[in-house]
């Protein structure tokens, strides 16, 4: 299914209160050739991931119903990066990379809402769950030391 039948599906799934997760949809399949239409310029600092990673994509959409979590994980490449809240509560379990392993410490908890961003520096352990039907947008930047490797575990 593509992410434009998904969407078209979207109130169909909500009016059964089964909306599926959709995780980790690329940005640029949905807005393919239409960065200037529909998203504004990429500031310079943004465009790092294309020029060393060609065959990933640094963007992407996260839907899905209440009690939808993305798992603690650190993101690819030790990236920065950021998560917007479009629509819906989703609440932010955060690790500071100095807390390795994150398992033996509490989280920092953050609420996110509608309109809200979230900055998730590189190496940060993070958990993310949906408080209710939720759509956000996530987009990761590299940094001059985002290739070490840290065991989150």
């Amino acid at each position: 299914m593509g992410f434009h039948d998904y969407i078209h599906q979207f109130q169909y799934w909500a009016s059964l209160n089964d909306v599926p997760y959709l995780s980790d949809w690329k940005i640029d399949t949905v807005f393919e050739g239409q960065t200037g239409k529909y998203l504004p310029h990429i500031p310079n600092f943004l465009v790092d991931w294309p020029n060393i990673y060609p065959d990933e994509n640094p963007g992407y959409f996260f839907i899905g119903p209440e009690g939808t979590v993305s798992k603690a994980h650190t993101d690819a490449h030790n990236s920065h990066g950021w998560l917007l809240q479009i629509q819906g509560q989703k609440l932010c379990k955060l690790w500071p990379s100095s807390l390795i392993p994150y398992k033996d410490y509490e989280p920092m908890l953050l609420h996110l809402k509608p309109g809200q961003g979230l900055f998730i520096p590189p190496f940060w352990v993070h958990e993310i769950t949906a408080l209710s039907v939720s759509v956000s947008v996530q987009w990761r930047y590299l940094c001059n030391h985002c290739d070490e490797e840290v065991d989150a575990e």
